[in-house]
């Protein structure tokens, strides 16, 4: 029997309805009992496709151009979690056996890439350069290439401390040369490992804060990592008081720095962070629907203002994604009361017109 028996890997490409310019995939027609879930959500790593799942199957929306948003169904299958990067996409499902990671290009019907995953990771990443693919499991990063089908492991620091399913995150350097993982331990301690793809490190570590145990807490939200002269990083929680931080990746003395921010106009409790390809621009959004951009945020004097608030109910849990497909915009999509809406918000604070999503989660699996 084939390891990846049980997955259908056939896609197609359905032209957008006259509705906003989006095609209906989220709302379902059927009856309670048998109501498919409201599928989990992410942005490309180039900003320019947003992607959905859930145990039924997976899809993209391209969003390069405003006027004709297409919706592409990737495969029917139980999937655990799904992850792009500019052309392509992969997602760890669930097999007859185990698991299985696919990895599919947006324009190819059949996998071009297939691994048996020996357990479900917590978080996943696909690089820009849709080369390098990231697993992030509790002790351990997996990074496979999807160019020669090879694989490299990395060892993360051993801790006493148990971590959380919300408090692992994962993401590639803005050159996809290298990659940084996070894991928070209990009872505030977050280590950050970062390394190149195909050199596993056992000295790069670098540590911040974020106590466990508060009201609304609901673990780490966004890590970004920019490739620049600076090497840094960016991470934010969703915590009553694990503020936003900056990490010097340096080798010889890694640091931890706040955010600044003047009178706690941003807030510990950030839904999302987007960088910009150039990894030079930075744009967060906060519980109370508020976007800051920061200009050349690894470099000196660097200052977070804030653009534009997005009009949204505010939230006790993170569940707002935002992709830059530039350094000048940045989308910014969540699902509430069974639609999805798409907004993009500019550096000077335009924003365009909210797009609505009507949900018809049976697309997925049909």
């Amino acid at each position: 029997m084939s390891l990846y028996s049980g997955l259908e890997t056939t896609s197609r490409f359905d032209p957008p309805q006259k509705h906003n310019g989006w095609q209906s995939i989220f709302r379902s027609n059927r009856s309670p009992s048998t109501l498919v879930p409201i599928p989990s959500y992410t942005f490309f790593a180039c900003g320019e496709s947003l992607l959905l799942w859930n145990e039924r199957g997976s899809g993209f929306y391209d969003l390069r151009d405003a006027n004709s948003i297409g919706f592409r169904k990737i495969t029917s299958c139980n999937i655990h979690i799904a992850a792009g990067g500019t052309n392509t996409c992969a997602i760890v499902a669930k097999t007859e056996t185990g698991h299985a990671m696919l990895v599919f290009h947006c324009n190819c019907e059949e996998p071009i890439g297939q691994w048996r995953v020996e357990e479900p990771p917590f978080a996943m990443a696909v690089s820009r350069n849709d080369r390098w693919i990231a697993l992030k499991f509790s002790r351990h990063v997996q990074v496979f290439d999807a160019t020669s089908g090879g694989s490299f492991h990395h060892d993360l620091p051993l801790q006493n401390s148990r971590s959380g399913l919300n408090n692992h995150l994962v993401a590639f350097s803005s050159d996809s040369s290298s990659f940084i993982a996070s894991t928070r331990y209990e009872p505030e301690k977050v280590i950050s490992y970062w390394s190149e793809c195909t050199k596993p490190s056992a000295t790069n570590v670098v540590e911040s804060k974020a106590p466990f145990g508060l009201v609304g807490d609901n673990g780490l939200s966004s890590l970004v990592y920019s490739s620049n002269a600076s090497h840094a990083a960016f991470l934010t929680t969703f915590t009553e008081k694990g503020f936003p931080v900056f990490l010097g990746l340096s080798e010889l003395r890694p640091v931890c720095k706040l955010l600044p921010d003047n009178k706690h106009q941003i807030g510990a409790r950030i839904h999302a962070a987007a960088l910009c390809a150039a990894g030079s621009n930075l744009v967060l959004i906060n519980q109370r629907n508020e976007i800051f951009w920061i200009l050349d945020a690894f470099g000196v004097g660097k200052e977070a203002r804030s653009v534009a608030t997005v009009k949204r109910p505010g939230s006790v849990k993170r569940d707002v994604v935002m992709g830059m497909p530039t350094s000048d915009e940045v989308h910014v999509f969540w699902i509430g009361k069974g639609h999805g809406k798409l907004v993009t918000v500019g550096k000077s604070g335009g924003k365009s017109k909210p797009l609505e999503l009507e949900i018809d989660v049976s697309q997925l699996c049909s």
